[in-house]
């Protein structure tokens, strides 16, 4: 092997690492389990101290649901189609930094768009802007391996229960403990066949 072909394989490993973070995502038994009973149970919490990696197991979750892209020991539930997905934060600041960072990267710096969970070469188009807070996300579309298109929206606990009616979902996650109209009406949009993820 040349110096070259070494640069190249060293560049792609460091990129691979920086936009499909969900490659090296390792959980600890207890992450392990709740990501398991997924395919047992609709309704998941996993609640635990700050620090430790509640966020981050959800959106793994949620990243593997929207693409299709499982790792190969996953035991968890399988979307096998394109899926449409809801993640509820605090406010729009605190859906901001939690859920839509660990999903898609920093917020507010383009160059970081796909070093969150959702690898950036599944990411369709740029995202819609958000209202709830600045450089917030409002919904993205991420390309599925079946060949179609999920779909994302990010919504908050502060906007009202009327803002949480309407569409069908598949796929739902409250990051941190919702009031709990916002929770029966998120739970009702998945019509008694999708999964609900809670993390606080």
């Amino acid at each position: 092997m040349d110096i070259d072909q070494l640069y190249e394989i060293t560049r792609l490993a460091k990129a691979r690492r920086q936009f499909e973070r969900w490659r090296f995502f390792v959980p600890v038994p207890k992450q392990e389990e709740f990501l398991t009973a997924g395919a047992s149970y609709s309704e998941r919490m996993l609640m635990a101290g700050n620090g430790n990696g509640k966020t981050e197991t959800a959106a793994f979750e949620i990243a593997s649901h929207l693409t299709g892209n499982y790792p190969t020991w996953w035991k968890g539930y399988r979307f096998n189609t394109p899926i449409r997905c809801w993640v509820g934060g605090t406010s729009g600041r605190g859906a901001r930094s939690a859920g839509q960072e660990k999903l898609f990267g920093t917020p507010g710096d383009p160059s970081s768009l796909g070093t969150g969970m959702i690898p950036k070469e599944n990411i369709v188009g740029s995202p819609a802007t958000g209202r709830s807070a600045p450089n917030s996300i409002d919904s993205a579309i991420i390309r599925h391996i079946s060949g179609g298109n999920s779909r994302v929206e990010l919504k908050t606990y502060s906007q009202d229960r009327e803002d949480w009616q309407g569409s069908d979902i598949e796929l739902l996650w409250f990051d941190e403990e919702p009031p709990m109209p916002i929770y029966t009406e998120g739970l009702a949009r998945l019509r008694g066949k999708g999964l609900a993820l809670t993390t606080f």
